[in-house]
């Protein structure tokens, strides 16, 4: 006997269930009935949030006695609230017996950031039907969908378009007493900063070693780091950075010069873009360590880059198209300034069903207003001059006085990846009184962000080459 929803479901327009950041999600609510019923309320709510959450094991000490407590760190952040009355909600109305099928039609707004799944902090994205019958019972559905949030490399700061220098350097290279000293000097080049997957970063080489000592192999690594935040209490926790490629080259003799290219791949993946959230950040950094023989350090050197969605005009002659096309949405990218007739900000159009009304839910943020406004200050909420991404809209970059924000100079690319202090931290540690919440008023820098868990669009990152050996 069917009298709700047993056996119901929900049905997207969509092959894959996955949407850009601005478009309309269309589907229906579908279900049997064997007999007519009575209805108070038959509504669909979609929702999208990040909750950053994880436990902490604590010792305190009164009057000299340990005592053990656990601590709950929680943060969260809503995107999209939206509720649609697929029958009257001022009353009863009878459903007749057989099968239902009622539509509905919403936008997401053009701010939603990507879905993610961390490894302590998600965004998730769902619509979930619930039916009130006259007696009270009540009966659910529901379906969760993926946002891809795309971003344009073309419309980032100038950053992206600049290369990337390193130049790393040892003076007294090789023990005293079984070499002699010298120099050493490697300068790699990457020619831009921005990317996209599936492109090929030419790394420029040139390698002098005046020393009579060897450079075994010159490590070339793409890393990914994340980093979560919580308010209640404020922390923040960094996990272990993770490799996603890697190349090497072999070594250069004593009192040799090598110039060369090594190429190093962007791993297929759908790079999650988290400009619209405060409490995840991630992204990539470029790494490069160059083994010495003898009895010397390695040297190491670290910059961040920037991976988008649209890769920038002129980096490569040859058409290019997305590894992970098969996995992306259906449809162009919306034009946040071409909002279609009837659908403002994001707010959901009435369906087609003979009982219908509609009503949004504003955006609201587990952060009190009066310290963390979302978004900040600076950052207008959907600006309606401003391209997407908006080109005036200030990178947060990373302050020169990290003493006076408790911040490591990490990034400052579309998210401005702000890790903990220092990247030795594996636990999560309270932020100092005069910790600014992210993001904030940072003055004008260049750096850039970090990315890493992926959405469920495609498996788990894995690291397209293992870690070289030491």
């Amino acid at each position: 006997m069917e009298c709700g929803f047993e056996k119901g479901t929900i049905k997207l327009d969509s092959i894959r269930n996955v949407f850009y950041s601005g478009q309309i999600v269309t589907g229906s609510v579908n279900f049997t009935l064997d007999r007519p019923i009575t209805v108070q309320a038959l509504f669909v709510e979609a929702t999208g949030e990040a909750v950053v959450e994880w436990i902490e094991k604590e010792t305190e000490t009164y009057n000299g006695v340990k005592q053990y407590k656990q601590v709950r760190y929680y943060g969260n952040e809503a995107y999209l609230r939206h509720t649609q009355h697929l029958v009257a909600n001022n009353g009863q109305i009878q459903l007749p017996a057989g099968p239902q099928s009622l539509p509905f039609r919403f936008q997401i707004p053009h701010t939603a950031p990507s879905t993610v799944a961390g490894e302590r902090g998600n965004i998730n994205y769902k619509i979930t039907a619930r039916l009130i019958q006259a007696n009270n019972s009540a009966e659910e559905l529901g379906t969760i969908f993926e946002v891809v949030a795309p971003f344009d490399l073309n419309l980032a700061n100038d950053t992206v378009k600049q290369p990337v220098n390193f130049e790393l350097e040892e003076t007294d290279a090789g023990c005293s007493c079984f070499f002699g000293s010298g120099e050493i000097s490697v300068k790699i080049t990457l020619p831009v900063t921005g990317y996209c997957p599936g492109q090929i970063i030419p790394i420029s080489v040139q390698a002098q070693n005046r020393s009579g000592n060897e450079i075994k192999k010159i490590v070339y690594q793409l890393v990914v780091k994340e980093c979560y935040r919580t308010k209640q209490p404020m922390a923040e926790y960094m996990p272990p950075e993770r490799v996603l490629a890697s190349v090497k080259s072999g070594a250069v003799l004593g009192k040799t010069t090598r110039n060369f290219t090594v190429n190093l791949k962007v791993p297929d993946l759908i790079v999650p873009n988290l400009e619209n959230c405060t409490i995840i950040d991630i992204g990539y950094f470029f790494k490069v360590r160059v083994k010495l023989s003898g009895c010397d350090d390695d040297l190491e050197d670290e910059s961040e880059i920037c991976l988008g969605l649209i890769p920038l005009i002129g980096f490569t002659q040859d058409e290019y198209k997305h590894p992970m096309a098969h996995s992306l949405p259906d449809g162009p990218i919306p034009d946040p300034l071409q909002a279609p007739v009837g659908i403002n900000s994001g707010v959901i159009e009435p369906s087609n069903s003979p009982y219908t009304t509609s009503q949004v839910s504003h955006v609201q943020s587990s952060y009190p207003t009066q310290n963390v406004p979302y978004p900040a200050h600076n950052v207008p909420y959907l600006p309606q001059n401003v391209p997407y991404p908006p080109q005036n809209m200030p990178y947060p970059s990373h302050p020169p006085d990290q003493a006076s924000t408790g911040r490591a100079p990490f990034c400052d690319y579309q998210i401005g990846f702000q890790g903990p202090q220092g990247t030795s931290h594996p636990a999560p540690y309270n932020m100092p009184q005069n910790y600014t919440p992210y993001p904030g008023p940072t003055p004008a820098s260049t750096g850039y962000p970090l990315h890493v868990t992926m959405p469920q669009t495609s498996s788990p990152i894995q690291p397209s080459a293992p870690p070289p050996s030491s």
